[in-house]
C-alpha cells in the first residue's frame, strides 16, 4: 500500500527493498512475485469488504434537507496492453482500461459502494444496482446513467433522483402526455423574457413517459461556444457531423427530478447537482495524489493486488478523514478538504505506516499532529463570488463549543481499534 514510486515505476526490488527497511524482513524477488496470486487477490478484497462494513460515518450533516445523498459516479483510466483479455477498452485509443464505480454519501461521508470493472462496461449498467439506496435518500447521477429502469428502482424504494437529461430527450406536457414540448420554442421564450431557469412539470421518454419535474437553466454564451468547439472536435475525430439538435442542447442545462418544489426548488436543484463535483474531485485527488491509475505491465494477479491495495489505502485513509472532519465540525463547524488532507497525509506517510503497524500510541499522536495542521492546511475554504459544496451543507445540528471553552478535543481512543480494524 505504501509505495515509494508510482507504480509505472515500483519494482519487485523496491518491494525487498521496503521490506528490509521497514520490516527487518529479507525476502528474494523471485519469492514476492510468487505471492502475487488468486489468494492474495481475494485477501485484499476481503479486507476492502470488511473496511466498507466497518466505517465511520458523519451522522448530523444534512444537505439540502436530506439525511442521504448519494453521488454515483465513475472514472475510467488507461492500462497496459497486456492486459486487455482481463480489462477490455476502446480499440486502438484505449486497448486496455479499467473503470472504478464509485457510490459516496455526501452527508455522511460514507464510501457506500466501490467496484472495478473493465473499462468497456457502460455506466446505465449499474444504473440498477440500488441495494445502497434507503427510503428517502437523494440520488444524483450524471448523463451515463440515465435509464428509465435505474430511475423506477430509485422510485420503489421510496427514494428521490436528480440527473441531467440526456440530449435529444423526447418532452411532453404533463396533463396531456401525448402533446411534445417544443423545447426549442420554450428556450427562444426564456432567452427573450430573460429567464435564467424554468421550473416545469413534464413527461419524457417515448415509449415510457415518466413524470418529473425539468429544470430548464441557460448557460453563459462561452461555455456554449466551448461545447460546440468540443463537440466538434469529437465528432472530426470519428469522422461524423454534429446532430441538428445539437447546438440547441448546448445552450442549456437541464435537469429531471421526482422531488417536489417544496422539497427543493429550483435554485436549490441547481446548487445540490453542483455537489457531483465533490465526487469528482474524490477522483482526482485519488489519481493525483495516489497515483491510483498509474501501472506498468507485470502479471494480471499482481496488477489486480496494486489495484485493490491502492483502494484498500483510500478506504483507510477515509476513516481517519472521517474521524478528522467530525472533530471539526462538533469543535467548529468546520469542513475539510479531501484533497489537501491526502497531501498533508504524504507528507506524514511514516506516521500513517506506524498506525497500520498498530503501534501503541500512534494513531493519538498522528490525530493530534493532523489537528495541528488542519487550520492552516487542510481546512476547506469558500472562494469568493462563488457558489460552492458550503454552501448547500446544513450544519446546524452541531454543536458548537461556546468560545470561552472552545478548545480542541482529547483524541477519543476508542476510535483507534476501529480505524485499524481489518
Amino acid at each position: 500500500m505504501f509505495k515509494t514510486f508510482d507504480g509505472d515505476k515500483e519494482s519487485l526490488s523496491d518491494h525487498c527493498l521496503e521490506l528490509v527497511n521497514h520490516h527487518n524482513l529479507s525476502i528474494r524477488k523471485q519469492s514476492i512475485d510468487t505471492k502475487f496470486n488468486a489468494k492474495a487477490v481475494d485477501f485484499i478484497r476481503a479486507l476492502i469488504d470488511h473496511q466498507l462494513a466497518h466505517q465511520l460515518c458523519l451522522s448530523k450533516v444534512k444537505i439540502q434537507g436530506f439525511d442521504r445523498v448519494l453521488l454515483h459516479d465513475s472514472t475510467r483510466f488507461g492500462l497496459p496492453i497486456k492486459f486487455k483479455s482481463d480489462y477490455r477498452g476502446y480499440g486502438n485509443r484505449m486497448a486496455s482500461g479499467a473503470q472504478i464505480q464509485l457510490v459516496y454519501d455526501l452527508t455522511q461521508y460514507k464510501i457506500c459502494q466501490l467496484d472495478i470493472c473493465d473499462s468497456v462496461m457502460p455506466d446505465k449498467h449499474f444504473a440498477t444496482s440500488n441495494e445502497w439506496i434507503s427510503k428517502g435518500a437523494l440520488v444524483v447521477r450524471d448523463l451515463g446513467y440515465f435509464t428509465h429502469r435505474g430511475f423506477e428502482a430509485i422510485e420503489q424504494q421510496s427514494a428521490f433522483y436528480l440527473t441531467r437529461a440526456f440530449p435529444r430527450t423526447s418532452f411532453f406536457d404533463h396533463q396531456n402526455p401525448s402533446e411534445r414540448i417544443d423545447l426549442a420554442a420554450l428556450v427562444r421564450k426564456m432567452r427573450k423574457k430573460r429567464l435564467p431557469v424554468l421550473d416545469i412539470p413534464v413527461r419524457f421518454g417515448l415509449e415510457e413517459k415518466r413524470s418529473a419535474r425539468a429544470i430548464i437553466e441557460l448557460v453563459p454564451d462561452q461555455l456554449r461556444i466551448q461545447r460546440m468547439k468540443t463537440a466538434g472536435i469529437k465528432r472530426a475525430s470519428v469522422k461524423s457531423s454534429i446532430s441538428k439538435q445539437y447546438p440547441l442542447w448546448a445552450g442549456i442545462n437541464v435537469f429531471l427530478t421526482n422531488t417536489t418544489s417544496d422539497q427543493l426548488s429550483a435554485d436549490q436543484i441547481l446548487q445540490t447537482y453542483r455537489c457531483r463535483w465533490q465526487v469528482e474531485l474524490v477522483f482526482k485527488t485519488w489519481k493525483s495524489y495516489l497515483g491510483l491509475h498509474k501501472f506498468k505491465t507485470y502479471k494480471t494477479h499482481r496488477l489486480r493486488c496494486y489495484l485493490w491495495a491502492s483502494l484498500l489505502l483510500v478506504l483507510l485513509q477515509w476513516k481517519i478523514f472521517v474521524a478528522l472532519q467530525e472533530h471539526w465540525l462538533t469543535t467548529r463547524q468546520q469542513l475539510l478538504s479531501l484533497s489537501k488532507f491526502i497531501k498533508v497525509s504524504i507528507h506524514l506517510k511514516e506516521q500513517l505506516r506506524d498506525v497500520f503497524r498498530a503501534k501503541k500510541g500512534a494513531f493519538k499522536r498522528l490525530f493530534q499532529r493532523l489537528i495541528h495542521l488542519s487550520d492552516q492546511f487542510v481546512f476547506k475554504e469558500k472562494k469568493k463570488g462563488k457558489n460552492s459544496f458550503i454552501d448547500a451543507v446544513d450544519l446546524q445540528n452541531y454543536a458548537i463549543l461556546e468560545q470561552s471553552t472552545r478548545k480542541v478535543r482529547p483524541v477519543d481512543n476508542s476510535l483507534t481499534p476501529d480505524i485499524l480494524s481489518v
